[in-house]
């Protein structure tokens, strides 16, 4: 598995492209500034498939409905976090006046579970 991070927008988020052979990737997390990823998977030539949220703060899903336009992606989110993607006083966007539009997931999880790289690789991109 290859991973590549990101440090993006104004609050300095960490976003990542994780991928293995082929063009299909996931994105995890989706803040402002986004659009510094979608030029990394077309230079790779990478279709991302899925954003996973690791938790709904407006400061890791501000990107979100420019993936969803751009790429068409499946967002994932756990079940205990869905309601900060429509409700921008959950998310905190509300509190800086700039709430962000509405935008629901298509799968949410109850259960957390494990993402374990294969063959330690990943480990060492990121180190």
């Amino acid at each position: 598995m290859r991973i590549e991070s990101f440090v993006l927008g104004p609050l300095e988020n960490n976003a990542y492209v994780l991928w293995e052979s082929g063009p299909a990737c996931v994105i995890i997390d989706a803040p402002m500034g986004i659009q510094e990823i979608d030029s990394f998977l077309n230079e790779h030539h990478l279709r991302p498939e899925a954003c996973l949220l690791t938790h709904g703060h407006f400061d890791h899903i501000a990107g979100l409905s420019h993936l969803r336009k751009q790429w068409g992606l499946r967002v994932l989110i756990h079940a205990d976090d869905a309601e900060s993607l429509v409700r921008p006083e959950v998310n905190g966007s509300a509190f800086f006046g700039a709430p962000l539009p509405p935008a629901r997931s298509r799968r949410r999880s109850s259960r957390a579970a494990p993402v374990r790289p294969r063959g330690g690789s990943a480990r060492r991109r990121l180190a």
